[in-house]
């Protein structure tokens, strides 16, 4: 078991008021009632002024976080930043050195132990290690928002071990975000997944591309994991299978992506025009 993670931790209150009889006349009751109302209606307009911040049309400012694979690091996906891919500007945190079983134990750069190979529907998940990441996701996507990014302008992507860490980091959120990117990766905590979904991202959609020879994590993986999102999710899945591509990216598959995030570009220059 692990330790309570942030969106675990339940607050519960009590009252203990002194019960007092209190007279109110028709006109006060009336105007007491209008009060709340106004309250209510400011409530509600303000939440929905945050659902959808706009600046301009002409500009949205899209911002993306992308998780590198098991052994690798953020060098190997520093193309996405220097040629600032789909006119996105991306940040690029790194794993930790930790043991990983099915290299007997040799320290990798990675977020979550690893316990079988090749990873399939039944292996076995790291828990503490997966939460123990995406609680990092969650705390630079914190520091891009304190720095002045608007969280629903925000992408989280991976690609396998990275893919795995995205999709969680992403769907336990509680900000919406823009959408999540899994290359090649897959679901962790399947059968928890409905109790960390955050509502704020329920309706948040996804990119999914992987191989259909892919020997490190097989295919099998993107039909459980897809299964379950869309079981719990009300936004659109897009999904990818890629004939006899393996453990890989390749630019077909970049171009998918390319044009997936200038759909949701287009879609929040609609949002902020209406």
């Amino acid at each position: 078991m692990c330790g309570g993670a942030p969106w675990q931790i339940q607050e519960s209150m009590t009252s203990s008021c002194p019960t007092q009889k209190i007279e109110i006349s028709k006109n006060n009751l009336t105007e007491m009632i209008l009060s709340i109302l106004i309250v209510i209606l400011t409530f509600t307009q303000s939440i929905r002024s945050e659902e959808v911040t706009c600046e301009s049309t002409d500009d949205i400012y899209l911002q993306g976080v992308f998780l590198h694979g098991l052994g690798d690091s953020p060098k190997g996906w520093s193309f996405l930043k220097q040629q600032r891919f789909a006119d996105v500007d991306w940040t690029l945190p790194s794993g930790t050195k930790r043991p990983i079983t099915v290299s007997r134990g040799f320290e990798m750069n990675g977020w979550f132990d690893v316990f079988d190979r090749p990873i399939d529907s039944k292996s076995r998940d790291d828990e503490c290690g997966i939460l123990e990441s995406v609680a990092q996701i969650h705390s630079v996507l914190d520091d891009m928002i304190e720095g002045g990014a608007q969280s629903e302008n925000i992408f989280v992507g991976g690609f396998s071990q990275g893919g795995a860490v995205a999709l969680l980091a992403t769907y336990t959120y509680s900000k919406r975000l823009a959408g999540c990117i899994c290359l090649s990766g897959w679901l962790q905590l399947r059968d928890q997944f409905s109790t960390l979904l955050n509502d704020a991202n329920r309706d948040t959609p996804a990119f999914w591309g992987h191989g259909t020879r892919d020997p490190m994590v097989l295919v099998d993986t993107l039909e459980t994991g897809v299964n379950v999102l869309d079981e719990h999710l009300t936004s659109t899945i897009d999904v990818h299978e890629y004939e006899g591509m393996k453990h890989r990216i390749t630019t077909e598959e970049m171009q998918h992506l390319n044009e997936w995030i200038g759909s949701i570009r287009k879609d929040r220059e609609e949002q902020c025009a209406a």
